[in-house]
């Protein structure tokens, strides 16, 4: 199988910005083009950079509240089913002579197959005042709410299963807007994991060929404790 082109998520994103906020003035200057039209929406949707992006402003929210109560956190808020019941499952096929590379590929593949399957049903079915309500149920503030001034350091987005749900995996943001994301679990019974003879992989001439599938449920974003 050929070697494909990497694709680098948004949700793997990593930076380091001094505190006197260049970052977040950035990030600012790129909500006022979007919003003023100047970049069309779907640049968010269709471009590595785009969600890069969109994984920035959210960056700059985690630390805007982070830099004033030290505990605050942007967080993926899984909502339950009654909210929306709808999921989608994808899978992703990647081969590396590094077999831990072949894996992590492989699932980052998937997880960006499913945010796109699922991104748009997410965003039709969240109203902003159902994403406020899941947030304040949760604890914490919906971040659509929260203004946007200054940047640090910052993670990735982190993760809380709805009520009764197994751990999640990981978690996107949904661009264009980082309000709504897609909470992600593995689904390692439904992978698989092969390997042939290759000369071309040096030291141990064989090439690892991983199939790995995900699931999908929407969710909202949220900063808080």
């Amino acid at each position: 199988m050929g070697r494909r082109p990497k694709r680098r998520p948004a949700s793997r994103l990593t930076f380091r910005l001094s505190r006197s906020g260049k970052g977040c003035i950035l990030a600012s200057v790129i909500q006022v083009l979007f919003r003023s039209t100047i970049l069309p929406s779907s640049f968010f949707k269709e471009s590595n950079m785009g969600r890069s992006l969109v994984f920035l402003v959210m960056a700059c929210a985690a630390l805007f509240l982070d830099s004033r109560s030290g505990k605050s956190a942007v967080t993926c808020v899984e909502a339950p089913s009654s909210v929306v019941s709808t999921t989608a499952m994808r899978k992703s096929i990647r081969s590396e002579c590094d077999p831990a590379a072949a894996k992590s590929e492989a699932r980052e593949a998937a997880a960006h197959h499913v945010l796109d399957g699922l991104g748009p049903t997410c965003t039709a079915r969240i109203s902003n005042a159902t994403a406020r309500r899941l947030c304040a149920n949760a604890g914490m503030t919906w971040i659509g709410d929260q203004a946007i001034r200054t940047l640090g350091e910052t993670d990735s987005l982190a993760s809380r299963p709805a009520a009764g749900q197994p751990a999640l995996a990981s978690s996107l943001g949904i661009p264009p807007r980082p309000s709504l994301c897609v909470a992600l679990r593995d689904l390692p019974a439904q992978s698989s994991t092969s390997t042939t003879g290759d000369p071309g992989c040096f030291f141990s001439f064989k090439k690892t060929t991983v199939l790995w599938r995900m699931r999908g449920h929407c969710g909202v974003i949220c900063i808080g404790n």
